[in-house]
């Protein structure tokens, strides 16, 4: 384990091992933490937990003995399940788990108590946008965060490619020094060229850096989605309240309008009612083992590790109680002591925990919120809804959004530069037939202006002087006179060519023909027609 892992869940282990001893005297009951004082992050732990436990089993392992991994952990659940499959030991998460979980082929022994439902984190985004009709969601996420987010981040992508949901993927850390910071102002330019949905994985001070500069984009407005998560509240995964005594707290809080919070663990359900006596006995531990680095409780105690842990080894006490009345059953037998808990409900000191066919716990509770403005609050608006394998988002009141009851769409119906060609034909159509009746206009203008000015300088301008007069030819002339004729009527037509070779309407003056061609060139640069 990450020591911090252990200040998590090392004094579950201790109260519950001891009751274990207790009951179980004829056993020869051990426990030994297998951890490394040089690695205090999740993903360099997730790198080494393999050759670490490998280590101890070649070297230190008594192989008559029955083995039972249990795991608070971090994100490195799935690498533990290849060594526990591949040595048949029987291993049990209390604070991690995997997609592969599900598949009993490659995790024949691993069963969990855990209340994250780490194996669902890549379906509850995916979900999310199918239930928003969302065909596209752009990931943000910020290393340096808890490695929650560091596994859900990796799990949301790879579902959403898999499901062709259109993914852009940005990472970054706000670790000084590391210089992989963000321009967030940059990041969200790029970002309004592409999508409406932006999924925020990181810490509560991030997301109020986000989000501020958002506000001075004025992209808080109710036509953006922000998303962000936290496993349960705790102080060790941030505040992540609007309020903060600050001077943009005003800001945050309109900001927060255009946010929902996706909350793994819902603690306000079916808390047992022994839970404060089991809180006090945790407690005595912490403030008397050093080991446990809290004996001043500066950090809170964390409820799902605690008793997720409390639960695995009760549950497995229960077991051992079962499977002792039968001779012939293999202790050693990992998948044989897994499949002992499977599609059962067992009675702890913690509540009542229930596994589904592939040994997982449930009820998960999962939820999604949005900001309700008239209590500073979240309110939540969407619950889980698991069965068999399956995660479903269940419907609980309708969203309110920005005076409205809709979310936006990933992508505007203009555009996201508002050059769509759906909302370009009415415009161009509008812009061409506005110029035309305009050009019109000025030719009748025009014409009557020129007209009144003809009669205000001759009042007999329809007089027609004599000598412009002449005869008509005769009817019956000279050969010579209709030969003339001929000639003069063959030379006319011959410098007035035929209507089919003006062009597409020879009646059309040539001045409406070069509007329309003009309009016709806009809308195929529009892309609104195929040359």
């Amino acid at each position: 384990m990450v020591p911090s892992t252990i200040t998590l869940a090392g004094p579950a282990f201790d109260v519950s091992i001891a009751k274990l001893r207790a009951v179980r005297q004829d056993l020869n009951i051990t426990h030994t933490y297998l951890y490394d004082e040089r690695i205090d992050d999740c993903v360099t732990f997730q790198n080494s937990v393999q050759d670490l436990t490998a280590r101890w089993y070649y070297r230190s392992h008594d192989a008559r003995s029955m083995l039972a991994i249990i795991l608070p952990g971090c994100i490195e659940s799935a690498q533990v399940n290849q060594l526990a499959a591949s040595w048949n030991v029987l291993f049990i998460s209390t604070a991690n788990s995997a997609p592969s979980l599900h598949d009993k082929s490659q995790s024949p022994s691993w069963v969990t108590t855990n209340l994250y439902p780490s194996s669902y984190y890549g379906d509850i985004f995916c979900r999310l946008a199918e239930f928003h009709k969302w065909t596209g969601i752009e990931i943000l996420l910020d290393e340096n965060s808890a490695g929650f987010y560091v596994l859900a981040a990796t799990l949301t992508r790879a579902t959403m490619k898999k499901r062709r949901v259109e993914t852009v993927y940005t990472t970054y850390s706000s670790a000084q020094g590391l210089q992989r910071m963000i321009n967030f102002r940059e990041f969200l330019q790029q970002f309004s060229t592409r999508n409406r949905i932006l999924l925020f994985l990181g810490t509560p001070a991030q997301l109020r850096l986000l989000l501020s500069v958002a506000s001075l984009m004025n992209m808080t407005q109710g036509d953006y989605v922000f998303m962000a998560s936290l496993p349960f509240p705790w102080q060790g995964f941030g505040n992540f309240s609007w309020q903060r005594n600050n001077d943009d707290d005003d800001i945050i809080r309109e900001a927060y309008r255009s946010l929902l919070l996706v909350t793994m663990i819902d603690l306000t359900v079916n808390l047992p009612s022994a839970l404060p006596a089991m809180l006090a006995s945790w407690i005595d531990r912490y403030r008397k083992v050093p080991f446990y680095r809290n004996l001043n409780l500066s950090i809170e105690p964390t409820l799902p590790q605690l008793t997720s842990t409390t639960a695995a080894l009760e549950i497995l006490g229960q077991i051992l109680n079962e499977v002792r009345l039968t001779p012939t059953f293999d202790y050693q037998d990992g998948t044989a002591m897994a499949n002992k808990f499977v599609n059962r409900t067992f009675s702890t000191t913690v509540g009542n925990m229930s596994f589904d066919r592939n040994g997982e716990r449930g009820p998960l509770l999962v939820t999604s919120s949005y900001f309700d403005p008239s209590t500073g609050g979240f309110k939540i608006y969407l619950r889980s809804e698991i069965n068999e394998g399956d995660f479903l988002w269940s419907f609980v009141r309708n969203v309110e959004w920005h005076n409205g009851s809709r979310l936006p769409p990933n992508q505007p119906v203009c555009g996201y530069l508002g050059d769509a060609p759906a909302c370009q034909t009415n415009n161009s159509s509008n812009g061409g037939l506005l110029s035309l009746i305009v050009i019109v206009v000025i030719i009748v203008s025009g014409g009557i202006l020129a007209f009144n000015q003809i009669r205000a300088r001759s009042p007999t301008w329809w007089q027609i002087e004599h000598n412009l007069i002449r005869p008509p030819m005769p009817k019956f002339g000279s050969s010579l006179e209709r030969d003339d004729s001929i000639i003069s009527f063959l030379l006319q037509n011959h410098k007035r060519p035929p209507p089919e070779s003006v062009g597409w309407k020879s009646r059309t003056p040539t001045r409406v023909q070069d509007l329309l061609k003009n309009r016709h060139h806009e809308t195929q640069h529009d892309g609104l027609t195929t040359p």
